[in-house]
């Protein structure tokens, strides 16, 4: 039984995992959500972002392993920890942007990049983000077919390969048929491996 003191902890702790894991501090914030599921092992956000920073790391089983406990907890609470961002990360994302230095916030649906980001690195972000919808509202297929772009236009950016194999693992009547012409097998071999012989 988790306490509700627990559970108010682990949701802490969550929310700096992933501020840490977004200013780029992987080892840290896999820390801090290993301390969160240990507060409440039932806090599915925090297996399913676990399991995304091993992606980071090359810790493929501990990977999957996260997303198959996330997705035994509550199938639907793991889609939404990709698609919606945890009210606490959004609390401070609005605390931050109150600050006078701080430039106006942009509104969500519009992203503003660097004009020296190649275009196919802009393209495959919005893929992903897209993914990350599709994967919330239940349509692996449409995520899937978004993800593998994004992973073709850039193989090296970091969550698309782990989100790709979230969805992978979402669906396991379909993984069959994506498992022959998956892009993992060119980008990450031992990461399809470990998916498809499941």
């Amino acid at each position: 039984m988790t306490y509700p003191r627990d559970q108010k902890e682990a949701r802490m702790r969550l929310a700096l995992g992933l501020m840490l894991d977004e200013i780029g501090k992987y080892g840290c914030a896999a820390d801090v959500l290993r301390a969160a599921i240990a507060c409440d092992p039932q806090l599915v956000e925090a297996h399913v972002w676990l399991g995304i920073i091993y992606e980071g790391t090359v810790r493929y089983e501990e990977m999957i392993g996260e997303f198959v406990e996330a997705i035994s907890i509550d199938e639907q609470a793991a889609r939404l920890a990709v698609s919606t961002e945890p009210e606490e990360i959004t609390r401070i994302r609005q605390i931050l942007n109150a600050w006078p230095m701080t430039p106006l916030p942009v509104p969500e649906d519009e992203h503003v990049y660097p004009p020296e980001l190649p275009p196919q690195i802009r393209e495959a972000s919005v893929l992903s983000e897209a993914a990350s919808n599709h994967i919330g509202a239940g349509r692996d297929a449409e995520a899937v077919e978004a993800l593998e772009r994004a992973v073709r236009l850039d193989p090296v950016s970091r969550p698309y390969a782990a989100l790709l194999a979230f969805a992978y693992v979402l669906n396991r009547q379909q993984r069959v048929l994506w498992a022959s012409r998956s892009v993992l097998w060119e980008v990450s071999p031992g990461l399809a491996r470990i998916i498809f012989r499941r």
